[in-house]
């Protein structure tokens, strides 16, 4: 299939969805073309499913790999979303409190987790506060670390 046969397949939004087609038709190719980032991630390469122990891959732009590497493997985070996220897991943490004296065994497990999650949201706020910025917002970008 090409990319203008699965455009008539998908018939304007009409047809089913060409990445379903194309995914359910790769489980019997014997040659499957897809982008690094269906590769490189797992989740999305678990659906595919190629017998990878069989496969051959071979990477066409290969110096283009370090990037899409270290792109699926970075992610941005902001303040503002680590204070909503401890504000969204303070209103759970009320709803599992209210589950834990309906006793629901479910609920102290939820608290718990909840109170976990808190609390590193909280660390990650301060570490992130604590980080000096250039003045004149230039950014600044440190080298990652080796688990």
């Amino acid at each position: 299939l090409d990319i203008e046969d699965l455009k008539e397949i998908g018939n304007g939004g009409r047809g089913p969805c060409p990445y379903f087609v194309t995914r359910d038709l790769s489980k019997g190719a014997d040659l499957v073309l897809l982008p690094y980032n269906y590769v490189i991630d797992r989740d999305t390469r678990r659906t595919l499913s190629v017998p990878w122990d069989k496969a051959v891959l071979i990477v066409d732009e290969g110096h283009n790999v370090e990037s899409a590497l270290s792109e699926a493997s970075s992610f941005e985070l902001s303040c503002t979303q680590l204070v909503e996220a401890k504000k969204e897991m303070g209103r759970a943490k009320e709803i599992a409190l209210d589950m834990r004296a309906a006793g629901d065994p479910a609920g102290k497990e939820m608290v718990d987790e909840f109170e976990t999650f808190t609390g590193l949201i909280g660390q990650i706020s301060q570490r992130v506060e604590g980080i000096a910025l250039p003045k004149g917002g230039a950014g600044w970008t440190a080298p990652g670390q080796a688990a």
